[in-house]
């Protein structure tokens, strides 16, 4: 067979394939009542797509490949209201790969063991999550540790997970290959931790994570056995009902895992704290191969990082630290934006370099809700912090 005669055949097993998706419809007067009686008939690759509305008492597995679940503007909203939940698990599973679940909102995940999860990713299952709310579950998002799938989370809210026992979380990345999240909003989250990951590698930034005045999380960020971790361009704010003085931990559980590169890059966040004196911005396990922080604002006391071996092993790189404000346009409505009087982070930062490949510059910043937006260096420097500077509101 000829090379082109090779390309034709292919293009045309392509077209074939994208010409059998379905699009499947859910909701009142659509051919599928339920998001479960459209799964039954979807096939790999398929695209299911659900009317706005409340879809009480429905759980749901996902076993297909390739297959998107999308939610109309306004949100689809699947909420549990019945007591535990008799399958054990959670409200939606997903067991095939390749997922991808758009404009859901997910509530009330409620089991016998308390470790319900609004969506729970089985193993072997690559997911991606955007646009979505997960709020007031045991668990927002809960994953397998299966050592090798990979989480995307975009453009999504994360808000008052947790059965309040500090082991359940807003979202519980398990032992898996690759994790990242961006562009989202993740917040009070009840007693356990914001953000929680296991990953072997994690790539978190350009969110806000927070517990604003009345959140009492634990962690903001926890990566408890370590691995390649980058944590750029966040909001990060720790509240005064907080029930740990650590806003973002490292390696705190294990650094023995083998087959990891631990590794922590801290680059272009705003930390602030309003916990009190005896806070860590962040802690770092002894053992820790390699550890740097470049550009960061830390408001309010505290350290800005501690380790369990008490040596500062760590590389530091035109910080911004002090107990005050550095010139933000509101502290008390967690505007971090910059204002002409943040004379100590504008053009002060340092080029944050590509370690392991790894391009660190921050090329966009959080947008409140849920946006990432574009952020050019103004001026003869990046600045340090999570946003570059822009003219004074008037």
């Amino acid at each position: 067979m000829r090379p082109e005669s090779g390309i034709i055949a292919l293009v045309l097993v392509l077209a074939s394939l994208e010409s059998s998706a379905a699009t499947l419809q859910v909701g009142p007067g659509r051919p599928f009542i339920t998001l479960a009686s459209a799964i039954g008939s979807a096939r790999d690759g398929d695209v299911i797509e659900i009317d706005s509305g409340v879809y009480r008492d429905q759980v749901v597995t996902v076993t297909q490949n390739e297959l998107t679940i999308h939610g109309a503007e306004g949100r689809s909203h699947f909420r549990w209201t019945k007591g535990n939940i008799p399958n054990g698990k959670g409200i939606l599973l997903v067991r095939g790969t390749g997922v991808t679940i758009e404009n859901l909102e997910i509530s009330g995940a409620r089991v016998d063991d308390g470790n319900g999860s609004g969506i729970r990713v089985e193993p072997n299952a690559n997911v991606t999550l955007r646009n979505c709310y997960v709020h007031d579950n045991e668990n927002g998002l809960l994953t397998s540790n299966d050592g090798v799938s990979s989480i995307v989370i975009e453009n999504s809210e994360f808000d008052h997970n947790g059965a309040g026992d500090g082991y359940t979380h807003n979202m519980y990345i398990g032992a898996i290959a690759n994790f990242t999240l961006r562009f989202s909003y993740s917040h009070r989250a009840i007693a356990g931790h914001n953000v929680k990951s296991r990953a072997k590698k994690n790539f978190i930034a350009y969110n806000r994570i927070m517990d604003e005045a009345e959140g009492n999380s634990s962690y903001l960020i926890d990566i408890p056995d370590g691995g390649e971790t980058y944590i750029i361009g966040n909001l990060l704010q720790k509240g005064v009902r907080a029930e740990n003085t650590t806003l973002v931990s490292y390696g705190a559980e294990s650094l023995g895992k083998a087959g990891r590169q631990n590794i922590i890059y801290v680059v272009n966040n705003t930390f602030v704290n309003e916990y009190g004196p005896k806070a860590n911005f962040v802690f770092l396990r002894a053992g820790t191969s390699a550890a740097e922080f470049m550009n960061n604002i830390f408001s309010g006391p505290g350290k800005m990082a501690s380790s369990s071996g008490g040596s500062n092993f760590w590389k530091s790189t035109t910080n911004l630290k002090l107990d005050g404000d550095p010139g933000f346009r509101s502290l008390a409505a967690y505007d971090y934006r910059l204002t002409s009087s943040a004379t100590g982070a504008i053009d002060k930062g340092t080029p944050p370099g590509m370690p392991n490949g790894v391009n660190l510059v921050p090329n966009f910043q959080y947008g409140h809700p849920l946006k990432g937006v574009p952020r050019p260096i103004r001026g003869s420097g990046i600045d340090i912090g999570a946003y570059e500077y822009e003219a004074d509101i008037p």
